[in-house]
């Protein structure tokens, strides 16, 4: 049987927004198998949601930097011996992927223009890096590079969750007061990079104007539990599938640029997301539910975070995070109202326009 290699070993939003793409290459290559080098969080993400699949996983620390250079040997001698038509790197994937892909004699390694010179001279087929395009469309760019088909669209993919995975959440639920069918706020109120989150105590005072307002619960979700959070309902040590399970049944998800957002996108629900430092391209892709992105792009300095590169901290020492703290809890408030305003009890939402649908194949322009 023939595979190839699919190369996503970055965090959550980075493996979700890769969904379309793999949906893409299973849909042109039913019977190929999809090797895909990802982290911990990513093989939640893609095992069970992309049929035939193996994922060989690997934690972040280990990845990335110099160090990454040791997983070589390792990836090499689980890999050889297979036949590999193909190896697919995106942007930002770190150096010994470019490596492997040579050691393991793969014919066609594909990836992107960006600047990285070494890794570039390592692969056989290079395709423009378009900074201006969604993270969601450059990901099915690589794809398509790959399958030849370029009349493709990207389809939206949920996460695929269990019954059990569903049973969990209705219980967890149940104790902040929240009976199965019944309608709640999510919010996510973190980032992987500290500035990259609005104000938490923003977050707080806005769950309870909603809650005053609508008379919805709203509920935070968090990794682990909190003490910031105690007093609020709070929702912790989540499964990325019992993730996605809350966020598909959630009328309405607020939260940073992060791994939650993309998943809540990805379920089909309307969301609110606050990018402060991120790209717009990093806004959600999909038009298939409400979703409303607030930015301060009138900063000079914004966004300093871009595809392939990037800073681990606020570097604007006259306005400290200011493309954060310049977005009041009033304006948040006003963009709920209006995303509110779009929803109706019978069918979760009023579609703005139409958008692309769930994935179940390959949606094509005639």
């Amino acid at each position: 049987m023939k595979a190839l290699i699919f190369s996503k070993l970055n965090a959550l939003g980075d493996s979700v927004v890769a969904l379309p793409a793999l949906q893409h290459l299973r849909t042109e290559f039913p019977d190929t198998r999809i090797i895909i080098l990802c982290s911990e969080i990513g093989r939640q993400v893609f095992e069970g949601t992309i049929a035939n699949i193996e994922c060989v996983a690997s934690t972040r620390q280990m990845s990335h930097g110099w160090r990454s250079l040791a997983l070589i040997p390792k990836y090499w001698r689980r890999l050889r011996g297979q036949t590999l038509s193909g190896a697919l790197c995106s942007s930002d994937e770190p150096a010994f992927v470019y490596i492997l892909g040579m050691a393991l004699g793969v014919q066609r390694r594909i990836g992107f223009s960006a600047g990285f010179s070494f890794g570039e001279r390592l692969l056989t087929e290079c395709i423009p890096l378009n900074r201006e395009k969604n993270v969601v469309e450059l990901n099915l760019d690589l794809a398509m590079a790959f399958t030849g088909n370029r009349r493709t669209t990207p389809c939206r993919v949920p996460l695929v969750y269990t019954a059990d995975d569903a049973q969990h959440v209705s219980e967890a639920l149940k104790p902040l007061g929240i009976p199965p069918g019944a309608p709640f706020v999510a919010m996510h109120p973190w980032a992987k990079l500290e500035h990259k989150e609005w104000p938490l105590e923003r977050f707080v005072a806005l769950g309870k104007l909603i809650e005053k307002d609508y008379s919805l619960p709203v509920i935070f979700i968090s990794d682990t539990y909190r003490d910031t959070l105690e007093g609020l309902n709070v929702l912790a040590g989540l499964t990325i599938k019992q993730l996605a399970c809350v966020l598909e049944h959630t009328r309405l998800f607020i939260g940073n640029n992060s791994g939650p957002l993309h998943v809540a996108a990805a379920m089909g629900t309307a969301t609110v997301s606050l990018l402060g430092p991120s790209p717009l391209n990093w806004s959600v892709y999909w038009r298939d539910a409400p979703h409303r992105t607030i930015a301060r792009n009138d900063m000079a300095c914004a966004p300093c975070i871009r595809l392939g590169q990037g800073t681990a901290e606020c570097e604007n020492s006259v306005t400290r995070h200011g493309c954060l703290l310049g977005i009041s809890v009033k304006e948040v408030l006003e963009v709920c109202e209006d995303v509110f305003s779009r929803l109706t009890p019978a069918d979760g939402f009023q579609a703005e326009e139409v958008g692309p649908p769930p994935c179940t194949g390959d949606t094509r322009d005639d």
